[in-house]
């Protein structure tokens, strides 16, 4: 009976041992057919599942090239093996597309090769007009114009464009636009665009497959060929899922973008597709109930841009992707932020910029998430006042960034920490660039006021001061600082110096002493 069971046991492993491992499918973009000025078929076909279900399969495009399902997608209604096609529609005429076929399991996504087509030219009379859907009596948009002063739906007509808007349009009074998933809107020139008063609402709620569209003349493939959507309203029910925002922002300066929120909403799951300045803007009290899962691309000026501090910290959550924009960072206007609760800075996959220097105050925690970065204007700098908690804890595969925009010795200024709160914490923090002037809060890296602070201060690296690493205000001070780790690159006038002359542990430094580490 033994004997057996060790053969079983040797049996099972070896089965396991033989498991296959999963892979991505295996996917080839046949064919690309019909082709009209706002629409086109395409074939793929999945010729090996990669050891795994396909849970989806479609057909991918974009108009800048090597595409994938973060840019738009058109599903196939079945998975699996075998030929499938997808149609696409409401594409813009004359413009250059470009596709992959793909297919998804639990190792991936797998794309096929890249074809690419032009949609006809719509001043070409030898091209035909656009199909006419069959199942409306008129395949011709609803033409709108003027406020809007009462509660209103714009259901959709299923037309490549299911309304035109002439100029810019307001919802005014207590007034709810709903538009419902799948509405096309296009808006008739460069200066056309939404407004959202303050007592008024919008509810704009797409679908994956049905995603609500904000488009500008199908004659203008430019960006800024539209304005904006101005939202300055912060009723709860302000909501925009799966909604694309394409090559809208028409204005240019530093308060414009194709989505401009002065005051609350729901927004997630959407893209902002091109601009000629910012790609989205919270102005004013302009914040979220909740921000997630959103692509911001394309845009010539800075992806979002920031003059109030609480649209960094309310609901918003770090899926948010950012690419290819001018200055692909979050530009943060404020030069301080009074703390009225807890708040947590979230990790993005792009940096926070403060391009005029950050203070917090107040009695409350601040954390910053492991992997964030913050760059610092010049001469500017960053400081942590004597009641806040701060929360700085990395990781070693996400360390905490924070420098100067220019990651350069004497760029800026620096932290100044003045806090006495016995939690708070750097850990796997990488502080570099520091030390523009030659006063006490400006020499360093890392200044530590004198008196009773508190700090732990473990596994960072602190490197390229212009003058000293770390300098800190009095010895006593160094009482409640605890230290581990503490790595010094290209410190040059010297890693830590004492401000002022004094005793720590036994020992009696003069003002201006230098020592390699931390006592």
């Amino acid at each position: 009976m033994k004997k057996l069971s060790l053969f079983l046991v040797a049996l099972t492993m070896i089965l396991f041992s033989c498991k296959p491992e999963v892979e991505k499918p295996t996917v080839v973009t046949k064919s690309v057919s019909e082709v009209t000025k706002t629409s086109a078929k395409v074939v793929g076909q999945v010729t090996a599942e990669g050891g795994a279900d396909v849970t989806e399969r479609g057909v991918c495009w974009s108009t800048d090239g090597t595409p994938t399902i973060l840019d738009y997608r058109v599903k196939d209604v079945e998975g699996g093996l075998g030929t499938y096609d997808v149609v696409f529609t409401d594409l813009v005429p004359n413009t250059q597309y470009y596709v992959r076929a793909y297919a998804t399991n639990e190792a991936g996504t797998g794309y096929g090769d890249e074809k690419t087509f032009v949609t006809d030219d719509p001043d070409d009379p030898s091209t035909p007009e656009n199909p006419i859907d069959p199942s409306n009596p008129s395949s011709d948009p609803t033409e709108i114009s003027g406020n809007i002063d009462a509660n209103t739906t714009w259901p959709d007509l299923g037309l490549p464009v299911d309304y035109v808007v002439s100029g810019r349009m307001t919802i005014t009074g207590n007034a709810l636009l709903t538009i419902e998933p799948g509405v096309t809107i296009m808006f008739d020139s460069n200066d056309g665009g939404l407004t959202v008063e303050e007592n008024a609402g919008i509810s704009m709620v797409g679908t994956p497959d049905k995603p609500i569209v904000f488009t500008g003349p199908t004659n203008n493939p430019n960006n800024g060929s539209w304005n904006n959507i101005l939202i300055n309203s912060v009723r709860n029910d302000n909501r925009l899922e799966y909604v694309q925002f394409i090559r809208g922002g028409s204005e240019t300066g530093d308060w414009r973008a194709p989505v401009e929120i002065c005051g609350k909403v729901h927004m997630n799951n959407c893209l902002i597709d091109g601009g000629l300045s910012n790609g989205i803007t919270t102005e004013y009290s302009g914040c979220f109930y909740s921000f997630d899962n959103n692509t911001i691309k394309n845009c010539a000026e800075y992806a979002w841009r920031t003059e109030n501090n609480a649209s960094l910290y309310e609901g918003v959550g770090n899926n948010n992707i950012f690419i290819a924009n001018g200055k692909n960072m979050i530009f943060v206007a404020p030069s301080y932020y009074t703390l009225e609760d807890h708040v947590t800075l979230k990790r993005m996959s792009i940096p926070y910029y403060f391009p005029n220097g950050y203070g917090i105050n107040e009695a409350y925690k601040y954390t910053i998430e492991p992997g964030t970065t913050m760059l610092f204007g010049s001469h500017t700098g960053f400081s942590i006042a004597e009641e806040t908690t701060f929360i700085a804890d990395g990781t070693i595969d996400a360390p905490i960034t924070i420098r100067g925009l220019e990651d350069e010795a004497g760029y800026w200024n620096g932290i100044v920490y003045y806090s006495n709160k016995q939690a708070s914490i750097m850990n796997y923090v990488n502080i570099s660039g520091g030390g523009y002037g030659e006063g006490w809060s400006e020499s360093n890296n890392l200044y530590i006021y004198e008196g009773n602070r508190r700090l732990t201060i473990t596994n960072c690296v602190i490197s390229k001061s212009q003058y000293y690493g770390i300098q800190v205000g009095r010895p006593e001070t160094m009482q409640n600082i605890t230290h581990n780790n503490v790595i010094f690159l290209d410190c040059q006038a010297g890693n830590v110096r004492f401000y002022y002359e004094g005793e720590y542990n036994g020992v009696t430094y003069e003002a201006g002493q230098i020592l390699p580490q931390l006592p």
